[in-house]
């Protein structure tokens, strides 16, 4: 296994341990709070290291955009919830996940979890993605913004909506732990939330 996949496999684990005694957010407040169209933001490693997903949520929310910024290792509650508010007719509009690092790694978790139940998802942002992973069917457009040395996404099976892969190629200052809260990222995200959510 190369030694890039032992260390982020490390992390993984340390920040499971770390984070999974940490009772899960709500969902409601802020993410239920607005509307059209509801985002929801995974931090990544600890819950401590993406704090730039903290920041695009403000944005978002100074834009008129309900959205929730979570810990990632509780992506199946809410999965859990998004489906139980899908199916009881309570979703406020279309739906945008965004992640970054593991974060971005549970985010495609959780809209697969979604498809299995039914659920669409207008959009999905991963920055950087730790592992290859897949985007699942019930999503119309992914967009990946990735360090040269990361994966980005792949399409899974049965996939047929749009994917795009940018690989970030800025100041040597924009790496992996930087790259959540690079405000042109942050802007070029809000647009594609909007174009997701048909929002001028």
């Amino acid at each position: 296994m190369p030694v890039r996949k032992i260390f982020l496999s490390c992390l993984l684990a340390a920040g499971m341990l770390f984070a999974g005694s940490i009772a899960p957010a709500g969902l409601s407040g802020s993410a239920a709070a607005k509307g059209p169209g509801q985002v929801y933001l995974l931090r990544g490693l600890a819950n401590i290291f993406s704090l730039g997903m903290d920041q695009l949520g403000q944005e978002l929310q100074r834009e008129g955009i309900a959205a929730k910024t979570m810990n990632h290792v509780h992506w199946e509650s809410i999965a859990a919830t998004i489906a139980a508010d899908y199916r009881g007719k309570r979703a406020l509009g279309p739906i945008a996940i965004v992640g970054h690092s593991f974060g971005a790694t549970a985010a495609t978790l959780l809209t697969a979890r979604l498809a299995e139940q039914g659920v669409p998802v207008a959009l999905l942002v991963a920055y950087d993605p730790s592992f290859k992973v897949l985007v699942s069917a019930n999503v119309k457009r992914a967009v990946a913004y990735r360090a040269k040395s990361f994966p980005g996404l792949t399409a899974g099976p049965r996939f047929r909506g749009s994917l795009e892969n940018i690989v970030v190629d800025g100041p040597s200052s924009v790496v992996h732990m930087t790259l959540d809260k690079d405000t042109k990222l942050h802007t070029h995200t809000i647009a594609e939330i909007k174009r997701a959510f048909r929002r001028r």
